[in-house]
């Protein structure tokens, strides 16, 4: 995906829904947070991200203990998901294999 800011926006932003139309849907935008966005993917992370709706203010908080030294990471997809769709979206959305031990 290279260098270009269609690049960097397509491996380090992450979805914000904000806004709403009549029908109560959001309207899907993007943001890239420079901090958040060094966090490294895990299908059994020890971290989770969330965007305040009022402030879009990106922030992450631990999920479990974590250790000191110990590194800190999100998981980019549902975790949730079956690990061949889990793969499928890291390769695709990504541009990387996903290789968590988590089943």
């Amino acid at each position: 995906m290279g260098g270009s800011v269609r690049g960097i926006v397509a491996t380090n932003a992450f979805q914000v829904d904000v806004g709403g139309d009549a029908a109560g849907g959001h309207h899907h935008h993007f943001g890239v947070f420079p901090a958040i966005s060094r966090l490294n993917h895990d299908c059994g992370p020890n971290a989770a991200a969330w965007t305040g709706k009022t402030d879009l203010v990106h922030r992450a908080f631990a999920s479990k203990d974590i250790a000191a030294g110990e590194e800190i990471s999100i998981s980019y997809v549902d975790a949730l998901a079956p690990r061949a769709e889990r793969r499928a979206r890291m390769t695709g959305s990504w541009g990387f294999e996903c290789a968590c031990r988590r089943a």
